[in-house]
């Protein structure tokens, strides 16, 4: 494997033809470090074909030479993953996005001997860009469907300010995108619900999803306006989460017509027991009057 290629070795010469032959482009190189031991720059001890290539020159000009004088940028972050094998010996293995040359790699780092380590890049740069092409069109869709659907959508960022508000959110309010954006969410939280919102939060954030609760949002009119909702972490390209959506249905008048509902209910609940209390009384009494009567 690439890891045994020791091209400075005449012990694996064997390995020449395969080294050479490789389309991944594979250096070996010998760090500098500075006085306190941060590697800085690094000798191209070694090529094969395709890294010559890349980089449209022949292998008498890159051998010996410092990397520094053949791209006018090292990454560090490069720099310090090869440090990390050069002194612990142990080989590593990631993804890297190479701003100079705007290209992915896959990229492969071993120890070939005291003084060496081996590099190899991969170009991955085409499956990459058509996964990111992939990402935004899913997100130009999801953009679409947030603003052209009946249902409201709203949605905090990190530090809980509102950073998705749609137009059936705007109906409902009554308050307009522009005027919430970059709006702290408790501004249109009643306080009743604070707790409930702040708890559903923190487990979106932990990738938890929520679904079917009741949330009050408070209107421009002051009123409160009830959603059934369900919440889901948002996340970036990498994973990771950004924020909190929420999407849902307008429940208040259904609410309402429940609240009311509620009301009768107690209502004639309340003329039931009246109701019942006095019938109890009238028997009590007929009892009374019969047991007089036999006496």
């Amino acid at each position: 494997g690439l890891e045994n290629i020791d091209t400075s070795s005449s012990k694996d010469s064997r390995y020449k033809t395969l080294f050479d032959s490789m389309s991944q482009l594979v250096e070996i190189i010998e760090l500098i470090y500075d006085e306190n031991d941060h590697p800085i720059d690094f000798y191209i001890r070694d090529a094969n074909k395709a890294f010559v290539k890349f980089f449209a020159s022949t292998k008498d000009k890159l051998i010996n030479k410092k990397m520094s004088t053949v791209v006018n940028v090292i990454e560090k972050s490069l720099l310090i993953y090869f440090a990390n094998v050069d002194k612990t010996g142990k080989p590593v293995t990631f993804k890297n996005y190479g701003f100079v040359f705007d290209k992915y790699y896959f990229v492969n780092v071993w120890k070939v001997s005291e003084n060496n380590i081996g590099v190899s890049f991969t170009d991955i740069t085409k499956n990459e860009k058509e996964k990111q092409a992939q990402k935004l069109t899913i997100a130009k869709e999801l953009r679409q469907f947030i603003e052209t659907t009946n249902t409201p959508v709203f949605g905090i960022d990190s530090d809980g300010l509102i950073n998705e508000w749609n137009h059936s959110t705007e109906d409902v309010t009554g308050s307009k995108k522009s005027e919430t954006l970059r709006t702290y969410w408790r501004k249109f939280t009643p306080k009743k619900y604070l707790e409930k919102i702040k708890k559903i939060s923190e487990n979106a954030w932990i990738g938890e999803p929520m679904g079917n609760y009741e949330f009050a949002a408070i209107t421009k009119n002051e009123q409160e306006a009830i959603f059934l909702l369900s919440t889901s972490a948002r996340r970036d390209a990498s994973g990771k989460v950004t924020g909190v959506l929420a999407e849902g249905q307008n429940i208040t008048k259904m609410v309402g017509y429940r609240t009311e509902l509620e009301v009768k209910l107690g209502e004639r609940t309340l003329k039931l027991n009246k109701v019942l209390v006095k019938e109890k009384g009238l028997n009590k009494l007929k009892s009374n009057f019969v047991s007089t009567t036999s006496h």
